[in-house]
């Protein structure tokens, strides 16, 4: 474990609690609280800890009630608590023109016209009116501190944030149609006006506006609302929208695409911290924070921390059961040792189907020629799939579809089909999603549908890829990775350790069938959803419960992951009293159903000593990594890495979190590329396996290990899998000719979903 300096968005904070610090306490209602608040809300903060209301006293005169002495370094709620109430007292004291929107996480939008990322490229009619306004989020966060001691924080971040100042009915009133547009119902907070901005609810679609009133289709059917409380919904797609109504298509893409661009704060690192650092240094840290009861604290703008990390090692990809079969590069590693399972990998000579139109046949034959048997000129994909992949042959069969809808793409398959010949994976030319509302009558999702209820892999290849001949190496290159996958291959493993402990990593995920995004949607319907790793990184299989409602749900779930450990114990022949260890993957917060669900799979298996992490990997935080010292180099493209950390970079929260870097300088290859945020890396406390450094170096590794792409991904595959899978399913739902048993049986075992 080293110990450095790093810099971060985490500005520390330093506590002066008095010796005792005495607040009002009361036994918790709802009601009371709201009563305390709605008397006393001007000179006291009232807050939920427990059983119990605290009241701390701000300003004016104190009131009546019990009194409780705090032991505050006992009592991180409670503290966390006043820290949040006195920095809220604190900006409204100090800024007279902005509203908060949120009290937590603390966020508003910066007043300032030079912070609206839109105005310059706006009509004058329209500037202030439309914004892409700066937003700044405060969160309050803890870390270890010196000797482990709990250091309290605020994370502060910058992001933009699309807003229409003038509600639907003054909208109206000027000629635009807004009839389809997606309605937010703007709630003004009940004594929180001036203080907090209105309640925000995404509603439905308008569909139609009478006597100031507001018609709106919702999935709880239509309602009446007041039109002055209604807005547009905030967002890329209905801002662009309703500049098509006042000015055209071609103007509002250039409108919103220059907005984008001009609002990239963080493709630039450097800037990005020093505009982070001047919000602290310049208002944030000059401000008072106190109460009345005694309690002070000083933000610091120094947000420079002890580097507490993991040592972690380099990614090695595995070719061959031979020693010296390794290389840090998968092309090198393929081109000279070929796939891991190129000595039992069937078919040797695959049959592959092209489906494409008659105009763009062309493309696609020189595409394929190419992708077999590679580019002599290229120096990144010189070797084709053959030999990449050590095949004996590659037999494309190229059809052309003579209708451009699914009847035409489902009439030349199964043509195809009806042949002798067998297809070991499809070539599908790709169709606009855009062009789809309802994406079950896309042609492709359709015929993807019911290739895999076949039981054959679906690959998907756009025509205007197939005329990109300058950039083409670096699109065939993983396209034949994604095509040997689904095929079943193996192109590489990691290395395995020497554990005398058998270790399964497990993705796992759900997905809800929802009938809307809209409030009130029904998403009662969950399709469990996980996959299986060896400690080696090879995908034994991927499973997914059948859809179920709620209460149900983890009953399922418990089925599917008992079948499947079941099916692990005997494949690999676990013997009796041996220890197994499972390390879960998960997006979300582990709840007591779903632990209970993993403890009573270890309890069914007696026969084995079972031991298990549940691990969540959280990219959704508000914690940044920054590196002073990183390579910054621009070169020929003139990409700005000033600031981003390489890949790996980690930092030490406490004993069960740790941020790690998984894409850092070396991953941005364009300018305007902004860097990913660090993966938050959570140990619940209830694992009986604790070792957070060997959890970190298998996410580390897992994020440079999917077979979908030669370059690291954000999150580990275990979970980037598992959310493809998602994905695919809910836009598979609704379709007819989708069947998930193939995906059971023949599908289980290989990569379909790439």
């Amino acid at each position: 474990m080293a110990s450095t300096k790093i810099l971060t968005n985490f500005f520390p904070i330093e506590l002066f609690p008095p010796k005792e610090l005495k607040l009002k306490l009361f036994p918790y209602s709802l009601a009371l609280l709201r009563e305390l608040r709605d008397k006393h809300n001007d000179t006291h903060s009232f807050f939920r800890t427990g059983d119990y209301i605290y009241g701390s006293w701000m300003k004016g005169d104190q009131i009546e009630g019990e009194t409780v002495i705090v032991d505050t370094e006992n009592s991180p709620e409670i503290v966390s608590s006043l820290i949040k109430h006195i920095f809220f007292r604190a900006f409204l004291e100090n800024t007279d023109d902005i509203v908060p929107l949120s009290f937590y996480p603390f966020s508003f939008v910066s007043p300032l016209d030079l912070h609206d990322a839109v105005r310059e490229f706006l009509p004058d009619n329209l500037k202030g009116i439309i914004t892409y306004d700066r937003q700044f989020e405060i969160d309050l966060r803890t870390i270890n501190g010196v000797k482990k001691q709990l250091k309290y924080g605020f994370t502060i971040n910058i992001s933009h944030l699309w807003n229409v100042s003038e509600n639907i009915l003054e909208l109206m009133n000027k000629g635009i149609n807004l009839i389809g547009f997606d309605i937010i119902h703007a709630r003004p907070l009940p004594g929180k006006k001036g203080i907090l901005a209105p309640q925000e609810t995404l509603l439905g679609s308008l569909t139609k506006v009478e006597n100031r009133t507001a018609f709106i289709d919702t999935n709880e059917g239509e309602v009446q609302i007041n039109a002055e409380q209604c807005f547009i919904r905030r967002s890329t797609v209905s801002i662009k929208k309703l500049l098509v109504e006042l000015l055209s298509e071609n103007q509002a893409d250039q409108i919103v695409n220059k907005a984008k661009v001009n609002s990239r704060l963080k493709s630039d690192y450097k800037q990005y911290y020093t505009k982070l650092y001047k919000v602290v240094s310049k208002r944030l840290s000059n401000w008072r924070y106190h109460s009345l009861d005694g309690f002070e604290y000083v933000l610091s703008e120094n947000s420079e921390l002890p580097h507490n990390n993991y040592s972690l090692e380099e990614n090695k990809f595995i070719f061959d059961y031979g020693t010296g079969s390794a290389n840090t590069s998968i092309i090198k590693g393929l081109s000279e040792f070929g796939p891991f399972d190129s000595t039992s990998f069937t078919p040797k000579t695959p049959n592959i189907l092209v489906i494409c139109k008659p105009e763009s046949r062309g493309g696609f034959s020189k595409t394929m020629g190419m992708l077999g048997g590679g580019m002599p000129d290229s120096k990144y994909y010189r070797r084709g799939m053959k030999d990449l992949f050590r095949l004996q042959d590659i037999n494309f069969d190229v059809g052309e579809i003579q209708e451009d809808n699914y009847e035409g793409y489902l009439k030349i398959i199964k043509e195809k089909l009806a042949g002798n010949k067998s297809y070991d994976l499809v070539v599908v030319e790709g169709t606009n999603r855009d062009a789809y509302k309802d994406q079950k009558n896309n042609p492709y999702y359709r015929v993807k549908a019911f290739l895999l209820s076949q039981g054959i892999p679906v690959q998907a290849l756009q025509e205007n890829r197939t005329r990109n001949t300058n950039g083409l190496e670096y699109i065939l290159a993983p396209l034949a990775l994604q095509m040997y996958s689904k095929m079943g291959g193996i192109p590489w493993v990691l290395p395995s350790s020497n554990d005398v402990d058998w270790e399964i990593i497990v993705g796992v995920s759900h997905t809800y069938l929802r009938s809307s995004h809209y409030k009130g949607g029904d998403s009662k319907r969950i399709v469990g959803l996980t996959t299986f790793f060896s400690s080696d990184g090879n995908l034994l299989f991927s499973d997914n419960s059948k859809a179920t409602d709620y209460d149900n749900f983890f009953d399922e779930l418990l089925l599917s992951l008992k079948s499947s450990v079941n099916k692990l114990s005997e494949d690999m022949a676990w013997k009796k009293g041996q220890t197994v260890r499972f390390v879960f993957h998960v997006f979300k917060p582990m709840k007591n159903t779903e632990l209970q669900v993993v403890q009573e799979l270890v309890n069914s298996f007696e026969d084995f000593s079972i031991q298990f992490a549940f691990v969540q990997i959280v990219d959704n935080h508000p914690f940044l990594l920054f590196d002073k010292k990183s390579p910054g180099s621009r070169g020929r493209s003139k990409v700005n890495k000033d600031f981003v950390p390489l890949r790996g970079t980690n930092l030490i929260i406490n004993d069960n979190e740790c941020l790690l870097t998984t894409m850092g300088a070396h991953e941005i290859k364009f300018k305007g590329h902004a860097p990913s945020r660090p993966v938050l890396i959570k140990l619940h406390e209830e694992s009986t396996f604790k070792d957070m450094h060997h959890i970190t170096q298998q996410v580390y590794k897992f994020s440079h290990h999917s077979w979908r792409s030669l370059n690291p991904n954000h999150t580990p595959v275990t979970l980037f899998y598992a959310k493809m899978i998602s994905k695919l399913l809910g836009q598979f739902k609704g379709i007819p000719d989708f069947s998930s048993a193939a995906l059971l049986t023949a599908m289980k075992r290989k990569k379909w979903f790439l």
